[in-house]
């Protein structure tokens, strides 16, 4: 059982923006699955939309999830900024029904580590299956983390960034791992 909020970092968007500002490692390969496969695209797990105003920007018709409604809003208000059009629903992605299938479905930023069951896993996949175009297909990244990063917060020290309004967030993180369930909890704190 899990006694803490795994999501309680994701409720700030703009810090999480700043957080992972640079990591585009996922951008090559998605791409590439884009335009191999065509639209319509479904991002899962979206956030706040780093992918799928990429890829919209790109001419892709794309749908975001997100079970965060701060990202969804988030995502949204960047994509009127830019003037992209992309779907946004606020949805968890072992439940939503969105009565339509896509050629390239895709979850990315180790997402898939969020659904700690097999239950969770399976209703997930089948949320997929359920969605995904007969000759489409389903992209994810997970990682397999070495014990070092089991045990060590992947910043030890705190980070600093600047807010667009000129506030200053500094970002903290403690790490622990329960070696019986296997589930690392990550915490972070903003102030």
């Amino acid at each position: 059982m899990i006694d803490y909020d795994p999501l309680e970092g994701y409720r700030d968007p703009e810090a999480y923006d700043l957080a992972e500002e640079g990591h585009e490692e996922d951008y090559p390969i998605t791409e590439q699955w884009a335009c191999s496969l065509g639209g319509p695209l479904l991002d899962l797990a979206c956030g706040t939309g780093t992918m799928a105003l990429r890829l919209a920007k790109l001419g892709y018709q794309v749908t975001g999830v997100d079970i965060i409604p701060e990202m969804i809003a988030w995502a949204s208000q960047k994509a009127a900024a830019q003037a992209i059009s992309v779907d946004w629903v606020v949805a968890d992605a072992r439940t939503f029904q969105l009565q339509k299938q896509f050629r390239f479905i895709y979850m990315l930023g180790n997402a898939f580590q969020h659904f700690l069951t097999r239950t969770d896993q399976e209703a997930l996949l089948a949320r997929v299956r359920e969605h995904l175009h007969p000759e489409g297909c389903f992209l994810f990244c997970t990682r397999n983390p070495s014990p070092r990063n089991l045990f060590e917060a992947r910043y030890p020290e705190p980070q600093q960034y600047m807010l667009p309004d000129g506030r200053q967030l500094i970002s903290t993180e403690q790490q622990q791992y329960d070696p019986l369930t296997q589930i690392p909890r990550i915490a972070q704190r903003d102030c």
